[in-house]
């Protein structure tokens, strides 16, 4: 009828959203990232949502990283990922923050840069007992090349090695094994064998690969004496 009430109020109370930074992390191939999702720069983000995961051809080696929620802020430090290719690719996830009562802020993204891994072929070398192996490490034939070694087993088939041999240790170059020299007085042929891990130029570790010495056995004849007279 066209008559005025008396006025009224609607109240409007806007929670606030949490605000997270776009983030960037350089990692080695299955090296775990070591990092949380970023803090917010507002409300506190107390729970993450991945809505998406952009592998960019890698695979996940460690951690579940998937699409996924209600992660908590640490979930994203165990995760790792394999990259035997010859460049760092770059994984990217987005993840939307949630405030304790619910609230989301707009989506951030993770972006991981993975630099590549040696990837070196297993190995062997055929030799005779008590002869040097005379062989040089050979390592990967792409980029990353392999800077240095490490030794980290050697299974000698309880053959006895010279006292000059290649110890365990770190650093070794490809040359570590060339004057190792086994015994072998056994019937048979007896494999030692080397596991090491490759360290590319970029300072990336890779699996690790064998370098198996077929150590061929020599034969093994008694001093003999013999009895005669003399123009017999």
């Amino acid at each position: 009828n066209g008559c005025e009430g008396d006025p009224f109020t609607v109240t409007a109370t806007v929670n606030p959203e949490p605000v997270v930074a776009d983030q960037t992390v350089v990692v080695c191939s299955d090296e775990v990232l070591g990092t949380d999702f970023g803090s917010s720069s507002s409300v506190a983000a107390t729970t993450y949502d991945i809505i998406d995961l952009v592998l960019n051809g890698l695979t996940v080696s460690a951690g579940g990283a998937g699409v996924s929620n209600g992660l908590s802020a640490s979930d994203l430090s165990d995760d790792s990922f394999t990259n035997e290719t010859p460049l760092p690719v770059d994984v990217v996830y987005t993840v939307v923050p949630l405030t304790s009562i619910g609230c989301e802020g707009d989506p951030f993204t993770v972006t991981v840069t993975v630099n590549p891994e040696p990837v070196v072929a297993d190995q062997t070398v055929v030799v005779c007992s008590d002869e040097a192996l005379g062989y040089t490490i050979l390592g990967d034939i792409d980029t990353p090349l392999v800077s240095t070694y490490n030794l980290t087993s050697i299974l000698s088939g309880g053959l006895v090695g010279a006292s000059g041999n290649q110890a365990l240790a770190s650093g070794l170059l490809s040359d570590a094994l060339l004057l190792d020299v086994w015994t072998n007085e056994t019937p048979l042929p007896v494999d030692v064998v080397y596991t090491l891990v490759p360290i590319g130029d970029n300072g990336c570790e890779g699996d690790p690969f064998t370098v198996t010495a077929t150590v061929n056995p020599e034969p093994v004849v008694a001093d003999q004496t013999v009895v005669v007279c003399s123009d017999e």
